[in-house]
C-alpha cells in the first residue's frame, strides 16, 4: 500500500504573492557610455523568505553584470546576446534553421553552460528572446507553460543539485511573471527531475528519503501528491518497497548513497494509475493509484512485453502517457558521454494481453549528437512533436509526417534539461526598460520589456516636461531590444508599448533626455 502514514502531520510550506508593481522608480547608469536605465519596481519575490512579501516600493534598475571571461564554466562573450537596456541579462545565441510548417510557437529552455545556471529562458520562433529569470544562488530548470486554477501559467523547479539529485521547490508564476505559489516537501529534499500538475490542481513531484536497507545506504524515492494551494501531503508511494534493488543496472558507488533507481518523470495514465520513468533499471513501470503495487514493466531486465531489438531503449527520460493509449518516450540509449549510439523518441503501443510492445513512431535527432543525460520528448495533439536532446546543445520540431520543421542549436557547451514549444502569451507587471545614449551623431533610446509577448511597436513621445508629451511617431519592435532615434529638441521622453491593433500596452517611466545625454563618459 502506499506510504501514507504522514498524511496529516506533514504540510509542507506554500507561498503565494499578492501583491502589485508600484511606487516611487529609479534609475541608474550601466556600463555603456552614458546610458540612462529607467526601471519601475521589480516584482520578484524572495525565494528564502516563508511568509507573504510586502507590498512591493522600489528597485535600483539593473546594473550592468561583468563581462563573462572565457573560463572552463563560462561561454565566451561572442556566443551571448547582449543588451543596453538590460545590461544585466544574457542569453545565449540560437542558431535556428525553420520550415514554413514549423508555427510560431515560442522556445521553453533553460540554459545551463557546463555546470552553471544562466536561468530560465523563453525565445520566440525567430530566436529572439522573450524573457530571461534567474533563480540567484541557484538552478533553475524544465520551465513551460501550464493551467493552473484555470489560467495559464509558468511552472519550474529551482534549487540545489548534487550528484544528479535535487533539493529545492516548485515554482507558479501566472501570465503577469507574478509568483503564486511556491511547493516544498516537507522535511524531504524535493527533487528536480518532475513537477507534474494534475487538472485538480494538484501536484505530483519527487522527494528523496536516505534510508538504509539490508546495510546498503540509498536515495529513495518517494513519489507526493501534494494540493498546490496548501501543500497538503495527500498521497505517497515508496519507490523501494515495490521495486527491488536487484532491478539496478546502475553500479554502486565507492562511497556515499546508492542512486539505485533515479525515478526522471512521472505521468497520469486514463484511470489515474502512475507511470513512472526510470534511467537507473533502464524501465517504465506502471503503478496502480489505489494499491500502490507495479502493474507492469516496460523495459530493462524485468520487462513484461517482449522488445524488438530496434525498440530496445536505455537510460530513457520522460515517459508520457497519450489519449490514444500510446506511450511515448525519450530514449538516451547510453550514460557515455563518449557513446556514439544515437538518443532518438520513441512511441510504443502496449498489449497487456499478449505482452507485446509495438514500436509506432521513431524520431531521430537532425545530425549526430550525444545525450547522455537529460532530454524530453513532447507530442501535439495534431501528431507534431518537439524533442529537447537533453545534454546535447539540440531541440528539434517534428511535423506529423516526422519531417524536421524547426532545428534549433544552442552554442556548445549548452545544454538544457527539458525545452518545450508551446504557446504562451504574457503581459509583465513592470514597465518597460529605457537605455538612451549616443550613437555617433544621433541620440537613441534602446527599449526592451522582458517577458512581453505581444508588443508591436514602440511609440515614442516626447516634448519640454512631463506634462506636454506630443506624438513623435512609431518605431516597430525588432526583437528583445528596440531602438529609437531621438529627436534633438525632445527634452522628455516616454516610449509606450503598442500592440498590433495600436493599444497601449504599458509605457516606461518619463526620462529626461539632455541630463541622460551630459552624464560623463565613463572611462574604457
Amino acid at each position: 500500500m502506499p506510504d501514507c502514514g504522514d498524511l496529516v502531520q506533514e504540510v509542507s510550506v506554500v507561498m503565494f504573492w499578492n501583491f502589485r508593481s508600484g511606487g516611487a522608480r529609479s534609475a541608474t547608469l550601466g556600463a555603456a557610455a552614458a546610458i540612462l536605465l529607467v526601471t519601475s519596481a521589480s516584482v520578484a519575490a524572495d525565494p528564502a523568505t516563508s511568509t507573504p512579501a510586502p507590498d512591493a516600493t522600489s528597485t535600483p534598475a539593473p546594473e550592468a553584470a561583468p563581462t563573462p571571461t572565457p573560463g572552463p564554466n563560462l561561454p565566451s562573450p561572442d556566443v551571448l546576446l547582449a543588451y543596453h537596456s538590460r545590461p544585466d541579462l544574457h542569453a545565449p545565441r540560437l542558431t535556428i534553421k525553420a520550415t514554413d510548417a514549423a508555427g510560431d510557437d515560442p522556445l521553453f529552455i533553460t540554459g545551463r553552460y557546463g555546470d552553471s545556471a544562466e536561468g530560465l529562458m523563453i525565445y520566440d520562433a525567430t530566436g529572439e528572446l522573450v524573457w530571461l529569470h534567474r533563480a540567484p544562488g541557484r538552478t533553475a530548470l524544465g520551465v513551460r507553460p501550464v493551467t493552473y486554477a484555470g489560467e495559464p501559467a509558468l511552472a519550474w523547479w529551482e534549487g540545489v543539485i548534487d550528484r544528479g539529485l535535487g533539493d529545492g521547490e516548485y515554482v507558479l508564476m501566472d501570465d503577469s511573471y507574478r509568483e503564486i505559489a511556491r511547493l516544498r516537501t516537507g522535511r524531504h529534499p524535493a527533487d528536480l527531475h518532475e513537477f507534474l500538475i494534475a487538472p485538480d490542481d494538484t501536484a505530483y513531484v519527487f522527494a528523496l528519503d536516505r534510508v538504509d536497507i539490508d546495510g546498503q545506504l540509498i536515495d529513495d524515492y518517494l513519489v507526493e501528491q501534494r494540493d498546490i494551494a496548501t501543500g497538503r501531503l495527500l498521497w505517497r508511494w515508496r519507490a523501494s518497497d515495490h521495486i527491488p534493488l536487484a532491478e539496478s543496472v546502475h553500479e554502486l558507488p565507492d562511497d556515499g548513497p546508492w542512486d539505485y533507481l533515479h525515478l526522471n518523470s512521472v505521468d497520469l495514465d486514463g484511470n489515474g494509475d502512475l507511470i513512472l520513468s526510470a534511467r537507473h533499471t533502464d524501465t517504465v513501470y506502471k503503478v496502480s493509484r489505489q494499491t500502490g503495487e507495479v502493474v507492469w514493466r516496460l523495459g530493462g531486465a524485468s520487462s513484461d512485453f517482449a522488445l524488438p531489438e530496434e525498440a530496445v531503449f536505455r537510460k530513457q527520460h520522460d515517459a508520457r502517457w497519450h489519449e490514444d493509449g500510446t506511450i511515448s518516450l525519450f530514449d538516451n540509449a547510453t550514460a557515455d558521454n563518449d557513446d556514439p549510439v544515437q538518443p532518438r523518441g520513441l512511441v510504443f503501443r502496449l498489449d497487456e494481453d499478449a505482452g507485446t510492445a509495438e514500436l509506432m513512431r521513431e524520431l531521430a535527432p537532425p545530425r549526430a549528437t550525444n545525450s547522455s543525460s537529460q532530454g524530453n520528448f513532447t507530442i501535439n495533439d495534431d501528431g507534431s512533436a518537439t524533442i529537447g536532446w537533453g545534454s546535447s546543445n539540440l531541440v528539434t520540431s517534428y511535423g506529423p509526417d516526422d519531417a524536421v520543421t524547426y532545428d534549433v542549436s544552442m552554442p556548445p557547451g549548452y545544454s538544457s534539461y527539458r525545452s518545450f514549444r508551446l504557446p504562451w502569451s504574457a503581459q509583465p507587471l513592470d514597465d518597460p526598460i529605457v537605455a538612451v545614449g549616443q550613437e555617433g551623431d544621433r541620440a537613441v533610446a534602446w527599449v526592451s520589456w522582458n517577458g512581453a509577448t505581444e508588443v508591436a511597436a514602440w511609440q515614442l513621445l516626447g516634448g519640454p516636461d512631463a506634462d506636454t508629451l506630443a506624438d513623435l511617431g512609431t518605431t516597430a519592435r525588432t526583437g528583445f531590444e528596440t531602438d529609437v532615434t531621438l529627436p534633438a529638441d525632445a527634452a522628455v521622453m516616454v516610449l509606450q508599448a503598442l500592440d498590433g491593433d495600436g493599444q497601449v500596452l504599458g509605457a516606461s517611466a518619463p526620462l529626461t533626455v539632455t541630463a541622460a545625454l551630459a552624464e560623463p563618459r565613463p572611462a574604457d
